[in-house]
């Protein structure tokens, strides 16, 4: 061991055995002047690591994030979102920051979020739209287990993914500006997810062009007491979270 300012630092000399006793004292010397320089290379060094691995299931990393949440308890606690940056790198996580950087959803949401809180909203979407049928809260965990899945866009490629968020951003953006999804003043995120997968329905079917009619529906479903009471309290309630959404559903189908 080599006393340094910060501590006790332990040394590696590799092929030890291979040294004469004049060898093996002139190896210490030098590893222990570069250890007291701070001029260490890695291969002086001996690396500690835990390797955590989730063997069922198999298809979703559920656990390490766990882990990683109980870690994140020091400094500047990590969003959910960066966590999941962390744990699901990939295909969808690059796609998720392209989408992010898309004219008309930085015209809606507003300026970029360092804690990745817009493209959270993005999965959200993404998740709702094509697995609400097997919703269930906590809203956290059901994103964890879509951005797993689809870590590496097999379920849903980056194409249908695209096909489904940028026209329907588009259309917010053509429509309802910078105003979308505040019924007050803040970005609401449950009038955010039910309003986007209903509209995303919709167009699914065709090109919608009675932007004076999507205007009323969308004004007159702020106004609806069901609506409005499944967008305020208990939001990830898998009763508020179907009943919102089936109402943003059946107040867009029918326009044309």
């Amino acid at each position: 061991a080599v006393a340094v300012e910060e501590g006790l630092i332990v040394p590696v000399i590799r092929d030890a055995d291979q040294l004469s006793i004049h060898g093996l004292n002139r190896a210490i010397t030098d590893v222990a002047n570069r250890a007291r320089a701070n001029k260490l290379r890695l291969d002086d060094s001996i690396i500690h690591a835990t390797v955590v691995k989730q063997d069922e299931p198999s298809d979703d990393q559920s656990s390490i994030y766990h882990i990683f949440e109980r870690l994140n308890t020091g400094g500047t606690l990590l969003q959910p979102q960066e966590i999941r940056a962390c744990i699901f790198y990939g295909p969808l996580n690059d796609l998720l920051e392209i989408l992010n950087g898309h004219l008309h959803w930085r015209a809606v949401y507003g300026p970029a979020s360092k804690r990745l809180k817009d493209q959270e909203l993005i999965l959200r979407f993404l998740a709702l739209f094509f697995d609400l049928s097997i919703y269930q809260r906590p809203i956290n965990e059901f994103l964890n287990d879509y951005m797993g899945k689809n870590r590496h866009l097999e379920r849903h490629d980056a194409g249908k993914i695209k096909a489904a968020f940028l026209p329907t951003i588009s259309f917010i953006h053509d429509t309802l500006k910078d105003s979308a999804f505040r019924p007050e003043r803040a970005l609401n995120a449950a009038v955010y997810d039910s309003v986007m997968v209903g509209l995303a329905t919709r167009l699914a079917r065709g090109p919608l062009t009675d932007k004076p009619g999507f205007l009323r529906k969308y004004d007159s479903l702020l106004e609806d007491r069901a609506f409005f009471n499944a967008c305020k309290t208990a939001t990830s309630d898998e009763t508020n979270v179907k009943a919102r959404i089936d109402l943003a559903k059946a107040a867009f189908w029918g326009l044309k």
